[in-house]
């Protein structure tokens, strides 16, 4: 037991050697996608009980902290923080996995002991959002004036159905564009030890030199969701693991290289 847990130790020493933390986001192309999306597959296929329970664990506590914020809205901004800390929890477990071929459940509430800091993003988050709301809802407004006025403009001729569609993709977009901001945060917090200002400029710099690809992984549990309530909702226990993996593989893709010489290292 003991020269397993050496073993372990070593190996996660190599593997901390030999990658470091870049001070500039690099723009990886949309493509990267594909590639991150199978890195999460394959982290997931390699613990896949172990992480469904993890999952298990994960929404247990979510719906949990949702039925108290229903009840208590003046506490949103609390329970997302612990929501974020749980988040956090599952990058510190990917990253156990990748550095020694397992982890332990524990690590789900690893991320608790950067609470204030999670705290922080989601304000910010939440102050983000607001402003892309108001900004995105200019348009939307000025609509229903003119349709109020009469227009006989082509668009008027089903303003319902135009309307909710309008709706629908801002809300999605404004979704995508605001989970985008804050996708890193908590993996440079917790893993790469930045504070949570810095954590959620690096992440806003992401999503400037790779929108494509941020937009969409932040899309990807809002788009997934639907199937992965099939079967009983087991698919959301194999889906939630396989997304943070992704969002994970990402942030190493886009932050983190093999130290060179001709790097300057955080």
């Amino acid at each position: 037991m003991d020269n397993d847990n050496i073993k372990s130790e070593e190996k996660e020493n190599n593997f901390k050697d030999k990658n470091k933390l870049i001070p500039e986001v690099r723009a990886v192309g949309s493509l990267a996608v594909i590639k991150w999306i199978s890195s999460g597959w394959h982290l997931f296929a390699a613990k896949p009980m172990k992480w469904m329970l993890i999952a298990l664990i994960y929404f247990s506590i979510f719906l949990f902290i949702a039925v108290i914020g229903i009840a208590i809205p003046l506490i949103k901004i609390v329970s997302s923080a612990i929501i974020l800390s749980l988040i956090a929890g599952f990058f510190v477990a990917i990253d156990k996995q990748i550095k020694t071929g397992d982890f332990e459940i524990k690590l789900l509430f690893s991320g608790f002991n950067k609470l204030g800091s999670m705290f922080g993003i989601v304000l910010i988050s939440f102050i983000i959002y607001f402003l892309i709301s108001i900004i995105l809802a200019i348009p939307l407004i000025l609509y229903m004036i003119i349709s109020n006025n009469g227009s006989e403009s082509i668009i008027n001729t089903e303003p319902s159905a135009i309307m909710y569609l309008f709706i629908f993709v801002i809300a999605i977009f404004i979704f995508s564009i605001s989970s985008a901001i804050s996708l890193f945060a908590p993996i440079l917090i917790i893993i790469y030890k930045q504070d949570f200002a810095r954590a959620t400029l690096m992440s806003l710099k992401a999503l400037i030199k790779n929108p494509i690809s941020c937009v969409f992984i932040s899309s990807f549990m809002f788009f997934i969701l639907p199937l992965s309530i099939m079967f009983f909702g087991i698919g959301l226990l194999i889906a939630l693991p396989i997304f943070m993996a992704t969002v994970y593989t990402a942030c190493r893709s886009i932050f983190y290289i093999e130290e060179t010489d001709d790097i300057k290292i955080i």
